[in-house]
């Protein structure tokens, strides 16, 4: 169960699977570049930029029961001191992941697959969750009506909700919500970047109106919405009709963008949670160390691990571990088999053993048969 006082995070975690390339060989079907794996998904990356920031975290998602990815998953929460007591192991799953394509370091194209908008938690487990925890974070890889349950229940044990925007399709979802008169903003902070507000009806690339503003956040239904704008910094949308704009953190090295808008998402939980309230000002410091955190590497998190010895199917020493076994019993099988050779029963490891004497004996005397004056040729 979750722990009192954690944040409780709600959404995906999958295998990001990133192919970067330059500018350069764009026109190319075949593009010569470099292939970045690590773990991701909106809710894992909020969680792990929160755990590593020394705020604690629960984390709530469903996982393929034998996906190679699983393990690695369970191992970096772990990792990291997230609390996975409410993830939920499945065999009745399809598998989930993104994989994208980066020109320069900006994303291009993706296709996500995730099924945490057809996996159903049980209300009761997302009540014992809700109560227990100080606020509740979901991205919108959540389906419509699992949005919805949430935020009804959140509302009756009088929780905050921070939402995540994950694409102009999905961040739809929080629209199609009951809206209930006793709670007119059933969201504290939705944050989504600049594409999926205009595809929500609301375009920052020019001035916006305050009355416009107010109508946005009404039919949103959140007291503050976060628009991210890449190179361009951030806006912040009150319900009170007010904007604050604050620009982009300076980086010396930018080497990816990827992950930024999860790290802002991130900063803002983050700042939330230890001070209780909400100071822009004060909060533009965080996003800014987050998101510089997390611009100068390849990886979407504050500790993205993407080199390829960190992503085998199971951590090296359980895999030493588990090969050493596995020999063990090779050997006990071995021992306890004969076969008949020549009219005798001869234990098969035996036979094993003298074909590798004979082996290990030709390996020896391969390189000393030109000195002998042999040779071997396909004419024998």
């Amino acid at each position: 169960m979750s722990r009192t006082e954690d944040i409780l995070v709600i959404g995906a975690a999958h295998l990001d699977i990133v192919g970067d390339y330059g500018a350069h060989v764009a026109d190319s079907l075949d593009k010569p570049g470099d292939l970045v794996y690590s773990v991701g998904g909106t809710a894992y990356n909020i969680s792990s930029n929160l755990a590593q920031n020394n705020t604690p975290v629960s984390f709530l998602t469903a996982l393929k029961e034998d996906s190679l990815i699983t393990p690695i998953i369970l191992r970096r929460l772990t990792s990291y001191g997230i609390n996975t007591d409410l993830v939920e192991i499945s065999d009745s799953i399809d598998e989930s992941g993104f994989i994208a394509l980066r020109e320069d370091g900006v994303l291009v194209s993706a296709v996500t697959a995730t099924t945490m908008d057809k996996f159903v938690f049980s209300e009761i487990l997302y009540g014992d969750a809700l109560k227990k925890c100080r606020f509740v974070v979901m991205d919108c890889n959540l389906s419509s009506s699992a949005i919805n349950l949430i935020q009804n229940i959140a509302g009756n044990y009088g929780k905050k909700i921070i939402v995540a925007g994950v694409s102009e399709s999905k961040v739809k979802r929080i629209m199609q919500i009951d809206r209930r008169e006793s709670v007119p903003y059933p969201f504290f902070i939705v944050s989504m970047n600049f594409m999926e507000a205009k595809a929500l009806g609301i375009d920052l690339s020019r001035k916006i109106a305050a009355k416009r503003v107010v109508d946005f956040c009404d039919r949103i239904g959140s007291e503050n919405i976060i628009v991210s704008a890449g190179k361009d910094g951030h806006h912040i949308l009150k319900r009170s009709g007010a904007v604050e704009s604050f620009a982009a953190p300076n980086v010396a090295s930018i080497v990816s963008i990827t992950g930024c808008g999860d790290a802002l998402t991130s900063a803002v939980c983050h700042h939330y949670y230890h001070t209780r309230d909400i100071n822009w000002e004060e909060c533009n410091r965080v996003i800014g160390r987050f998101v510089s955190q997390v611009i100068g590497r390849k990886g979407a998190t504050v500790g993205a691990r993407t080199a390829p010895k960190e992503l085998k199917v199971v951590p090296m020493d359980v895999f030493e571990k588990e090969q050493s076994l596995y020999q063990e019993k090779v050997i006990s099988v071995l021992g306890s088999r004969t076969v008949n050779l020549f009219g005798a029963r001869v234990p098969l490891s035996e036979v094993f053993a003298f074909i590798a004497f004979l082996v290990a004996i030709g390996a020896t005397l391969l390189p000393v048969l030109p000195e002998l004056g042999l040779s071997l040729s396909p004419d024998g």
